[in-house]
């Protein structure tokens, strides 16, 4: 009996250094050098997702908002703010573009216990296809340029939903059109 539990407290201690020894092999093969990082090696993602719509008031008069076309361009700049100022030094720039709905989703990396300041911003042009009535039975076309930007900051391992409702920036296309 004696030598059965000499036994198993060895193999019970030999299971042990084994066990330490190959969880010190996994975790140092985890690290990454830190001038390699990049936003698909970080271990944290944040999900930047949302819609995009368009808002605006068309010429005949009453307000419109309709869902963003699939294939528009969203931009996601991000950077971390600077601990001191608080303020971005420099932005990263990654391009979706909207699917259905005008939705859009992507998945940032992000530093362990650090806050992104995300900016998202889409822009477009929409035009009054029934025009604006005139003399006689011309009509005139009228193009509005839409844009909008939000910003917020983002936790590392959280997502955030921007909603970009875009708005006349500018008309362009009709005479006597102010900005």
């Amino acid at each position: 009996m004696e030598k059965i539990i000499k036994l198993s407290t060895f193999a019970a201690h030999g299971l042990l250094t084994l066990s330490v020894a190959v969880l010190g092999i996994a975790c140092s093969s985890c690290t990454v050098e830190p001038t390699a990082l990049t936003e698909e090696n970080l271990p944290v993602k944040s999900i930047i997702c949302g819609h995009v719509r368009y808002s605006y008031t068309k010429d005949q008069g009453g307000a419109v908002t309709e869902a963003g076309k699939p294939g528009l361009t969203v931009n996601i700049a991000y950077g971390i703010p600077d601990a001191t100022t608080g303020k971005v030094e420099s932005y990263a720039l990654r391009t979706v573009t909207t699917g259905q709905n005008g939705y859009f989703e992507y998945s940032l990396g992000c530093p362990v216990g650090k806050a992104l300041t995300v900016k998202v911003s889409a822009s477009g042009y929409v035009d009054d296809a029934k025009g604006t009535p005139t003399t006689g039975s011309s009509t005139q076309k009228s193009k509005a340029y839409l844009y909008a930007e939000v910003e917020k900051s983002v936790t590392g391992g959280q997502a955030a939903y921007f909603a970009i409702d875009m708005t006349p920036a500018a008309y362009v296309g009709a005479p006597g059109l102010k900005q």
